[in-house]
């Protein structure tokens, strides 16, 4: 069912593609506003459900978070907010927790030896690691925690483990108010270690990627590493050049105080459902062919990872 697009909203994606807001800078309207026809588009716009590999919600939402998924046809997500090993968020009919990395204790001698322990512990099999880790974490001695440290091998080496990296951030992220964030290194320094990283690891790797940039580069990688697969809400050519290798990752965050969508502050009256619906409908109405569209918006993902597969049947 294909809706016609309103005044307001051609404004608004005419106004976005002078600014060079692109495509999801809409999508972001979408979801604030409610979208051009509302919460209908959502769920009519294509009914087959889909899987979300990059999800945050804050444990005391996960019931909210489970309405809005099936609401907006998503049928399972990649939890990545799960919290520490021993201590997870329990898994729901929708998502499936992801350890987060915890790098306390950077001080004491069998620093490693927990990492190890740790990975071992996580029951969901998947592993997190947040861009704090290589940005902003410290060693006693005032150096940076890099990415590609071989302190972290015990997490990124581990056999039977699936390490998510959150990615490096746009470079908007790496200043405050025209001046380099403090303690943090360049982009293209994070970006450097983090294809270090990814040389170096011969396990299964998922890595969020937040430009086209980023995404060309790290798909360079693809052919020398079958383990890495890359994680975007919206970048069709890198989707088109690399049908298998592609996760649709939404980047959303449920926090406390409301929805966060990439690049925003958190709002109650964000409309997840909306935003959700307007990028699958990015996807299902572009020129991509009909078998990529289905990897990429889950058949890739349940493929690699089995256990994230909705038990439930679709809505």
């Amino acid at each position: 069912m294909v809706h016609p697009m309103t005044s307001r909203s051609k404004r608004w994606a005419t106004a976005c593609g002078v600014a060079g807001v692109g495509f999801l800078g809409w999508i972001v309207w979408l979801g604030q506003s409610g979208g051009p026809s509302g919460r209908t588009d959502a769920a009519e716009a294509d009914p087959a459900p889909f899987l979300d590999v990059a999800l945050s919600v804050a444990r005391p939402r996960l019931p909210e978070a489970e309405e809005v998924l099936a609401a907006a046809n998503v049928e399972a997500a990649l939890q990545l907010n799960g919290g520490l090993p021993g201590t997870l968020a329990p898994a729901t009919t929708r998502t499936t927790p992801a350890c987060n990395l915890s790098v306390g204790g950077l001080d004491r001698e069998d620093f490693g030896a927990r990492l190890q322990a740790a990975a071992s512990e996580c029951t969901s099999g998947v592993i997190f690691v947040p861009r704090s880790v290589g940005l902003g974490v410290r060693w006693p001695d005032q150096r940076r925690l890099t990415l590609d440290d071989p302190a972290l091998d015990p997490i990124f080496e581990s056999e039977g483990r699936l390490v998510v990296l959150q990615g490096v951030p746009p470079e908007a992220e790496f200043s405050v108010d025209g001046a380099p964030r403090e303690g943090w290194p360049t982009r293209e320094t994070a970006l450097a270690e983090l294809l270090t990283r990814v040389r170096r690891s011969t396990y299964p790797l998922w890595v969020q990627v937040h430009t086209p940039a980023d995404g060309a580069r790290l798909a360079e990688e693809l052919e020398s590493h079958p383990h890495l697969s890359l994680v975007t809400a919206d970048d069709m050519d890198l989707a088109a050049a690399h049908p298998d290798r592609v996760l649709f990752g939404s980047g959303l965050s449920l926090e406390v105080r409301g929805w966060r969508a990439p690049g925003l502050e958190p709002d109650e009256s964000f409309d997840a459902i909306a935003y959700y619906g307007a990028i699958r409908d990015r996807w299902t109405r572009s020129e991509l062919p009909d078998a990529t569209v289905a990897a990429v918006l889950g058949g890739t993902a349940a493929t690699l990872l089995p256990g994230l597969r909705a038990a439930a049947d679709p809505p």
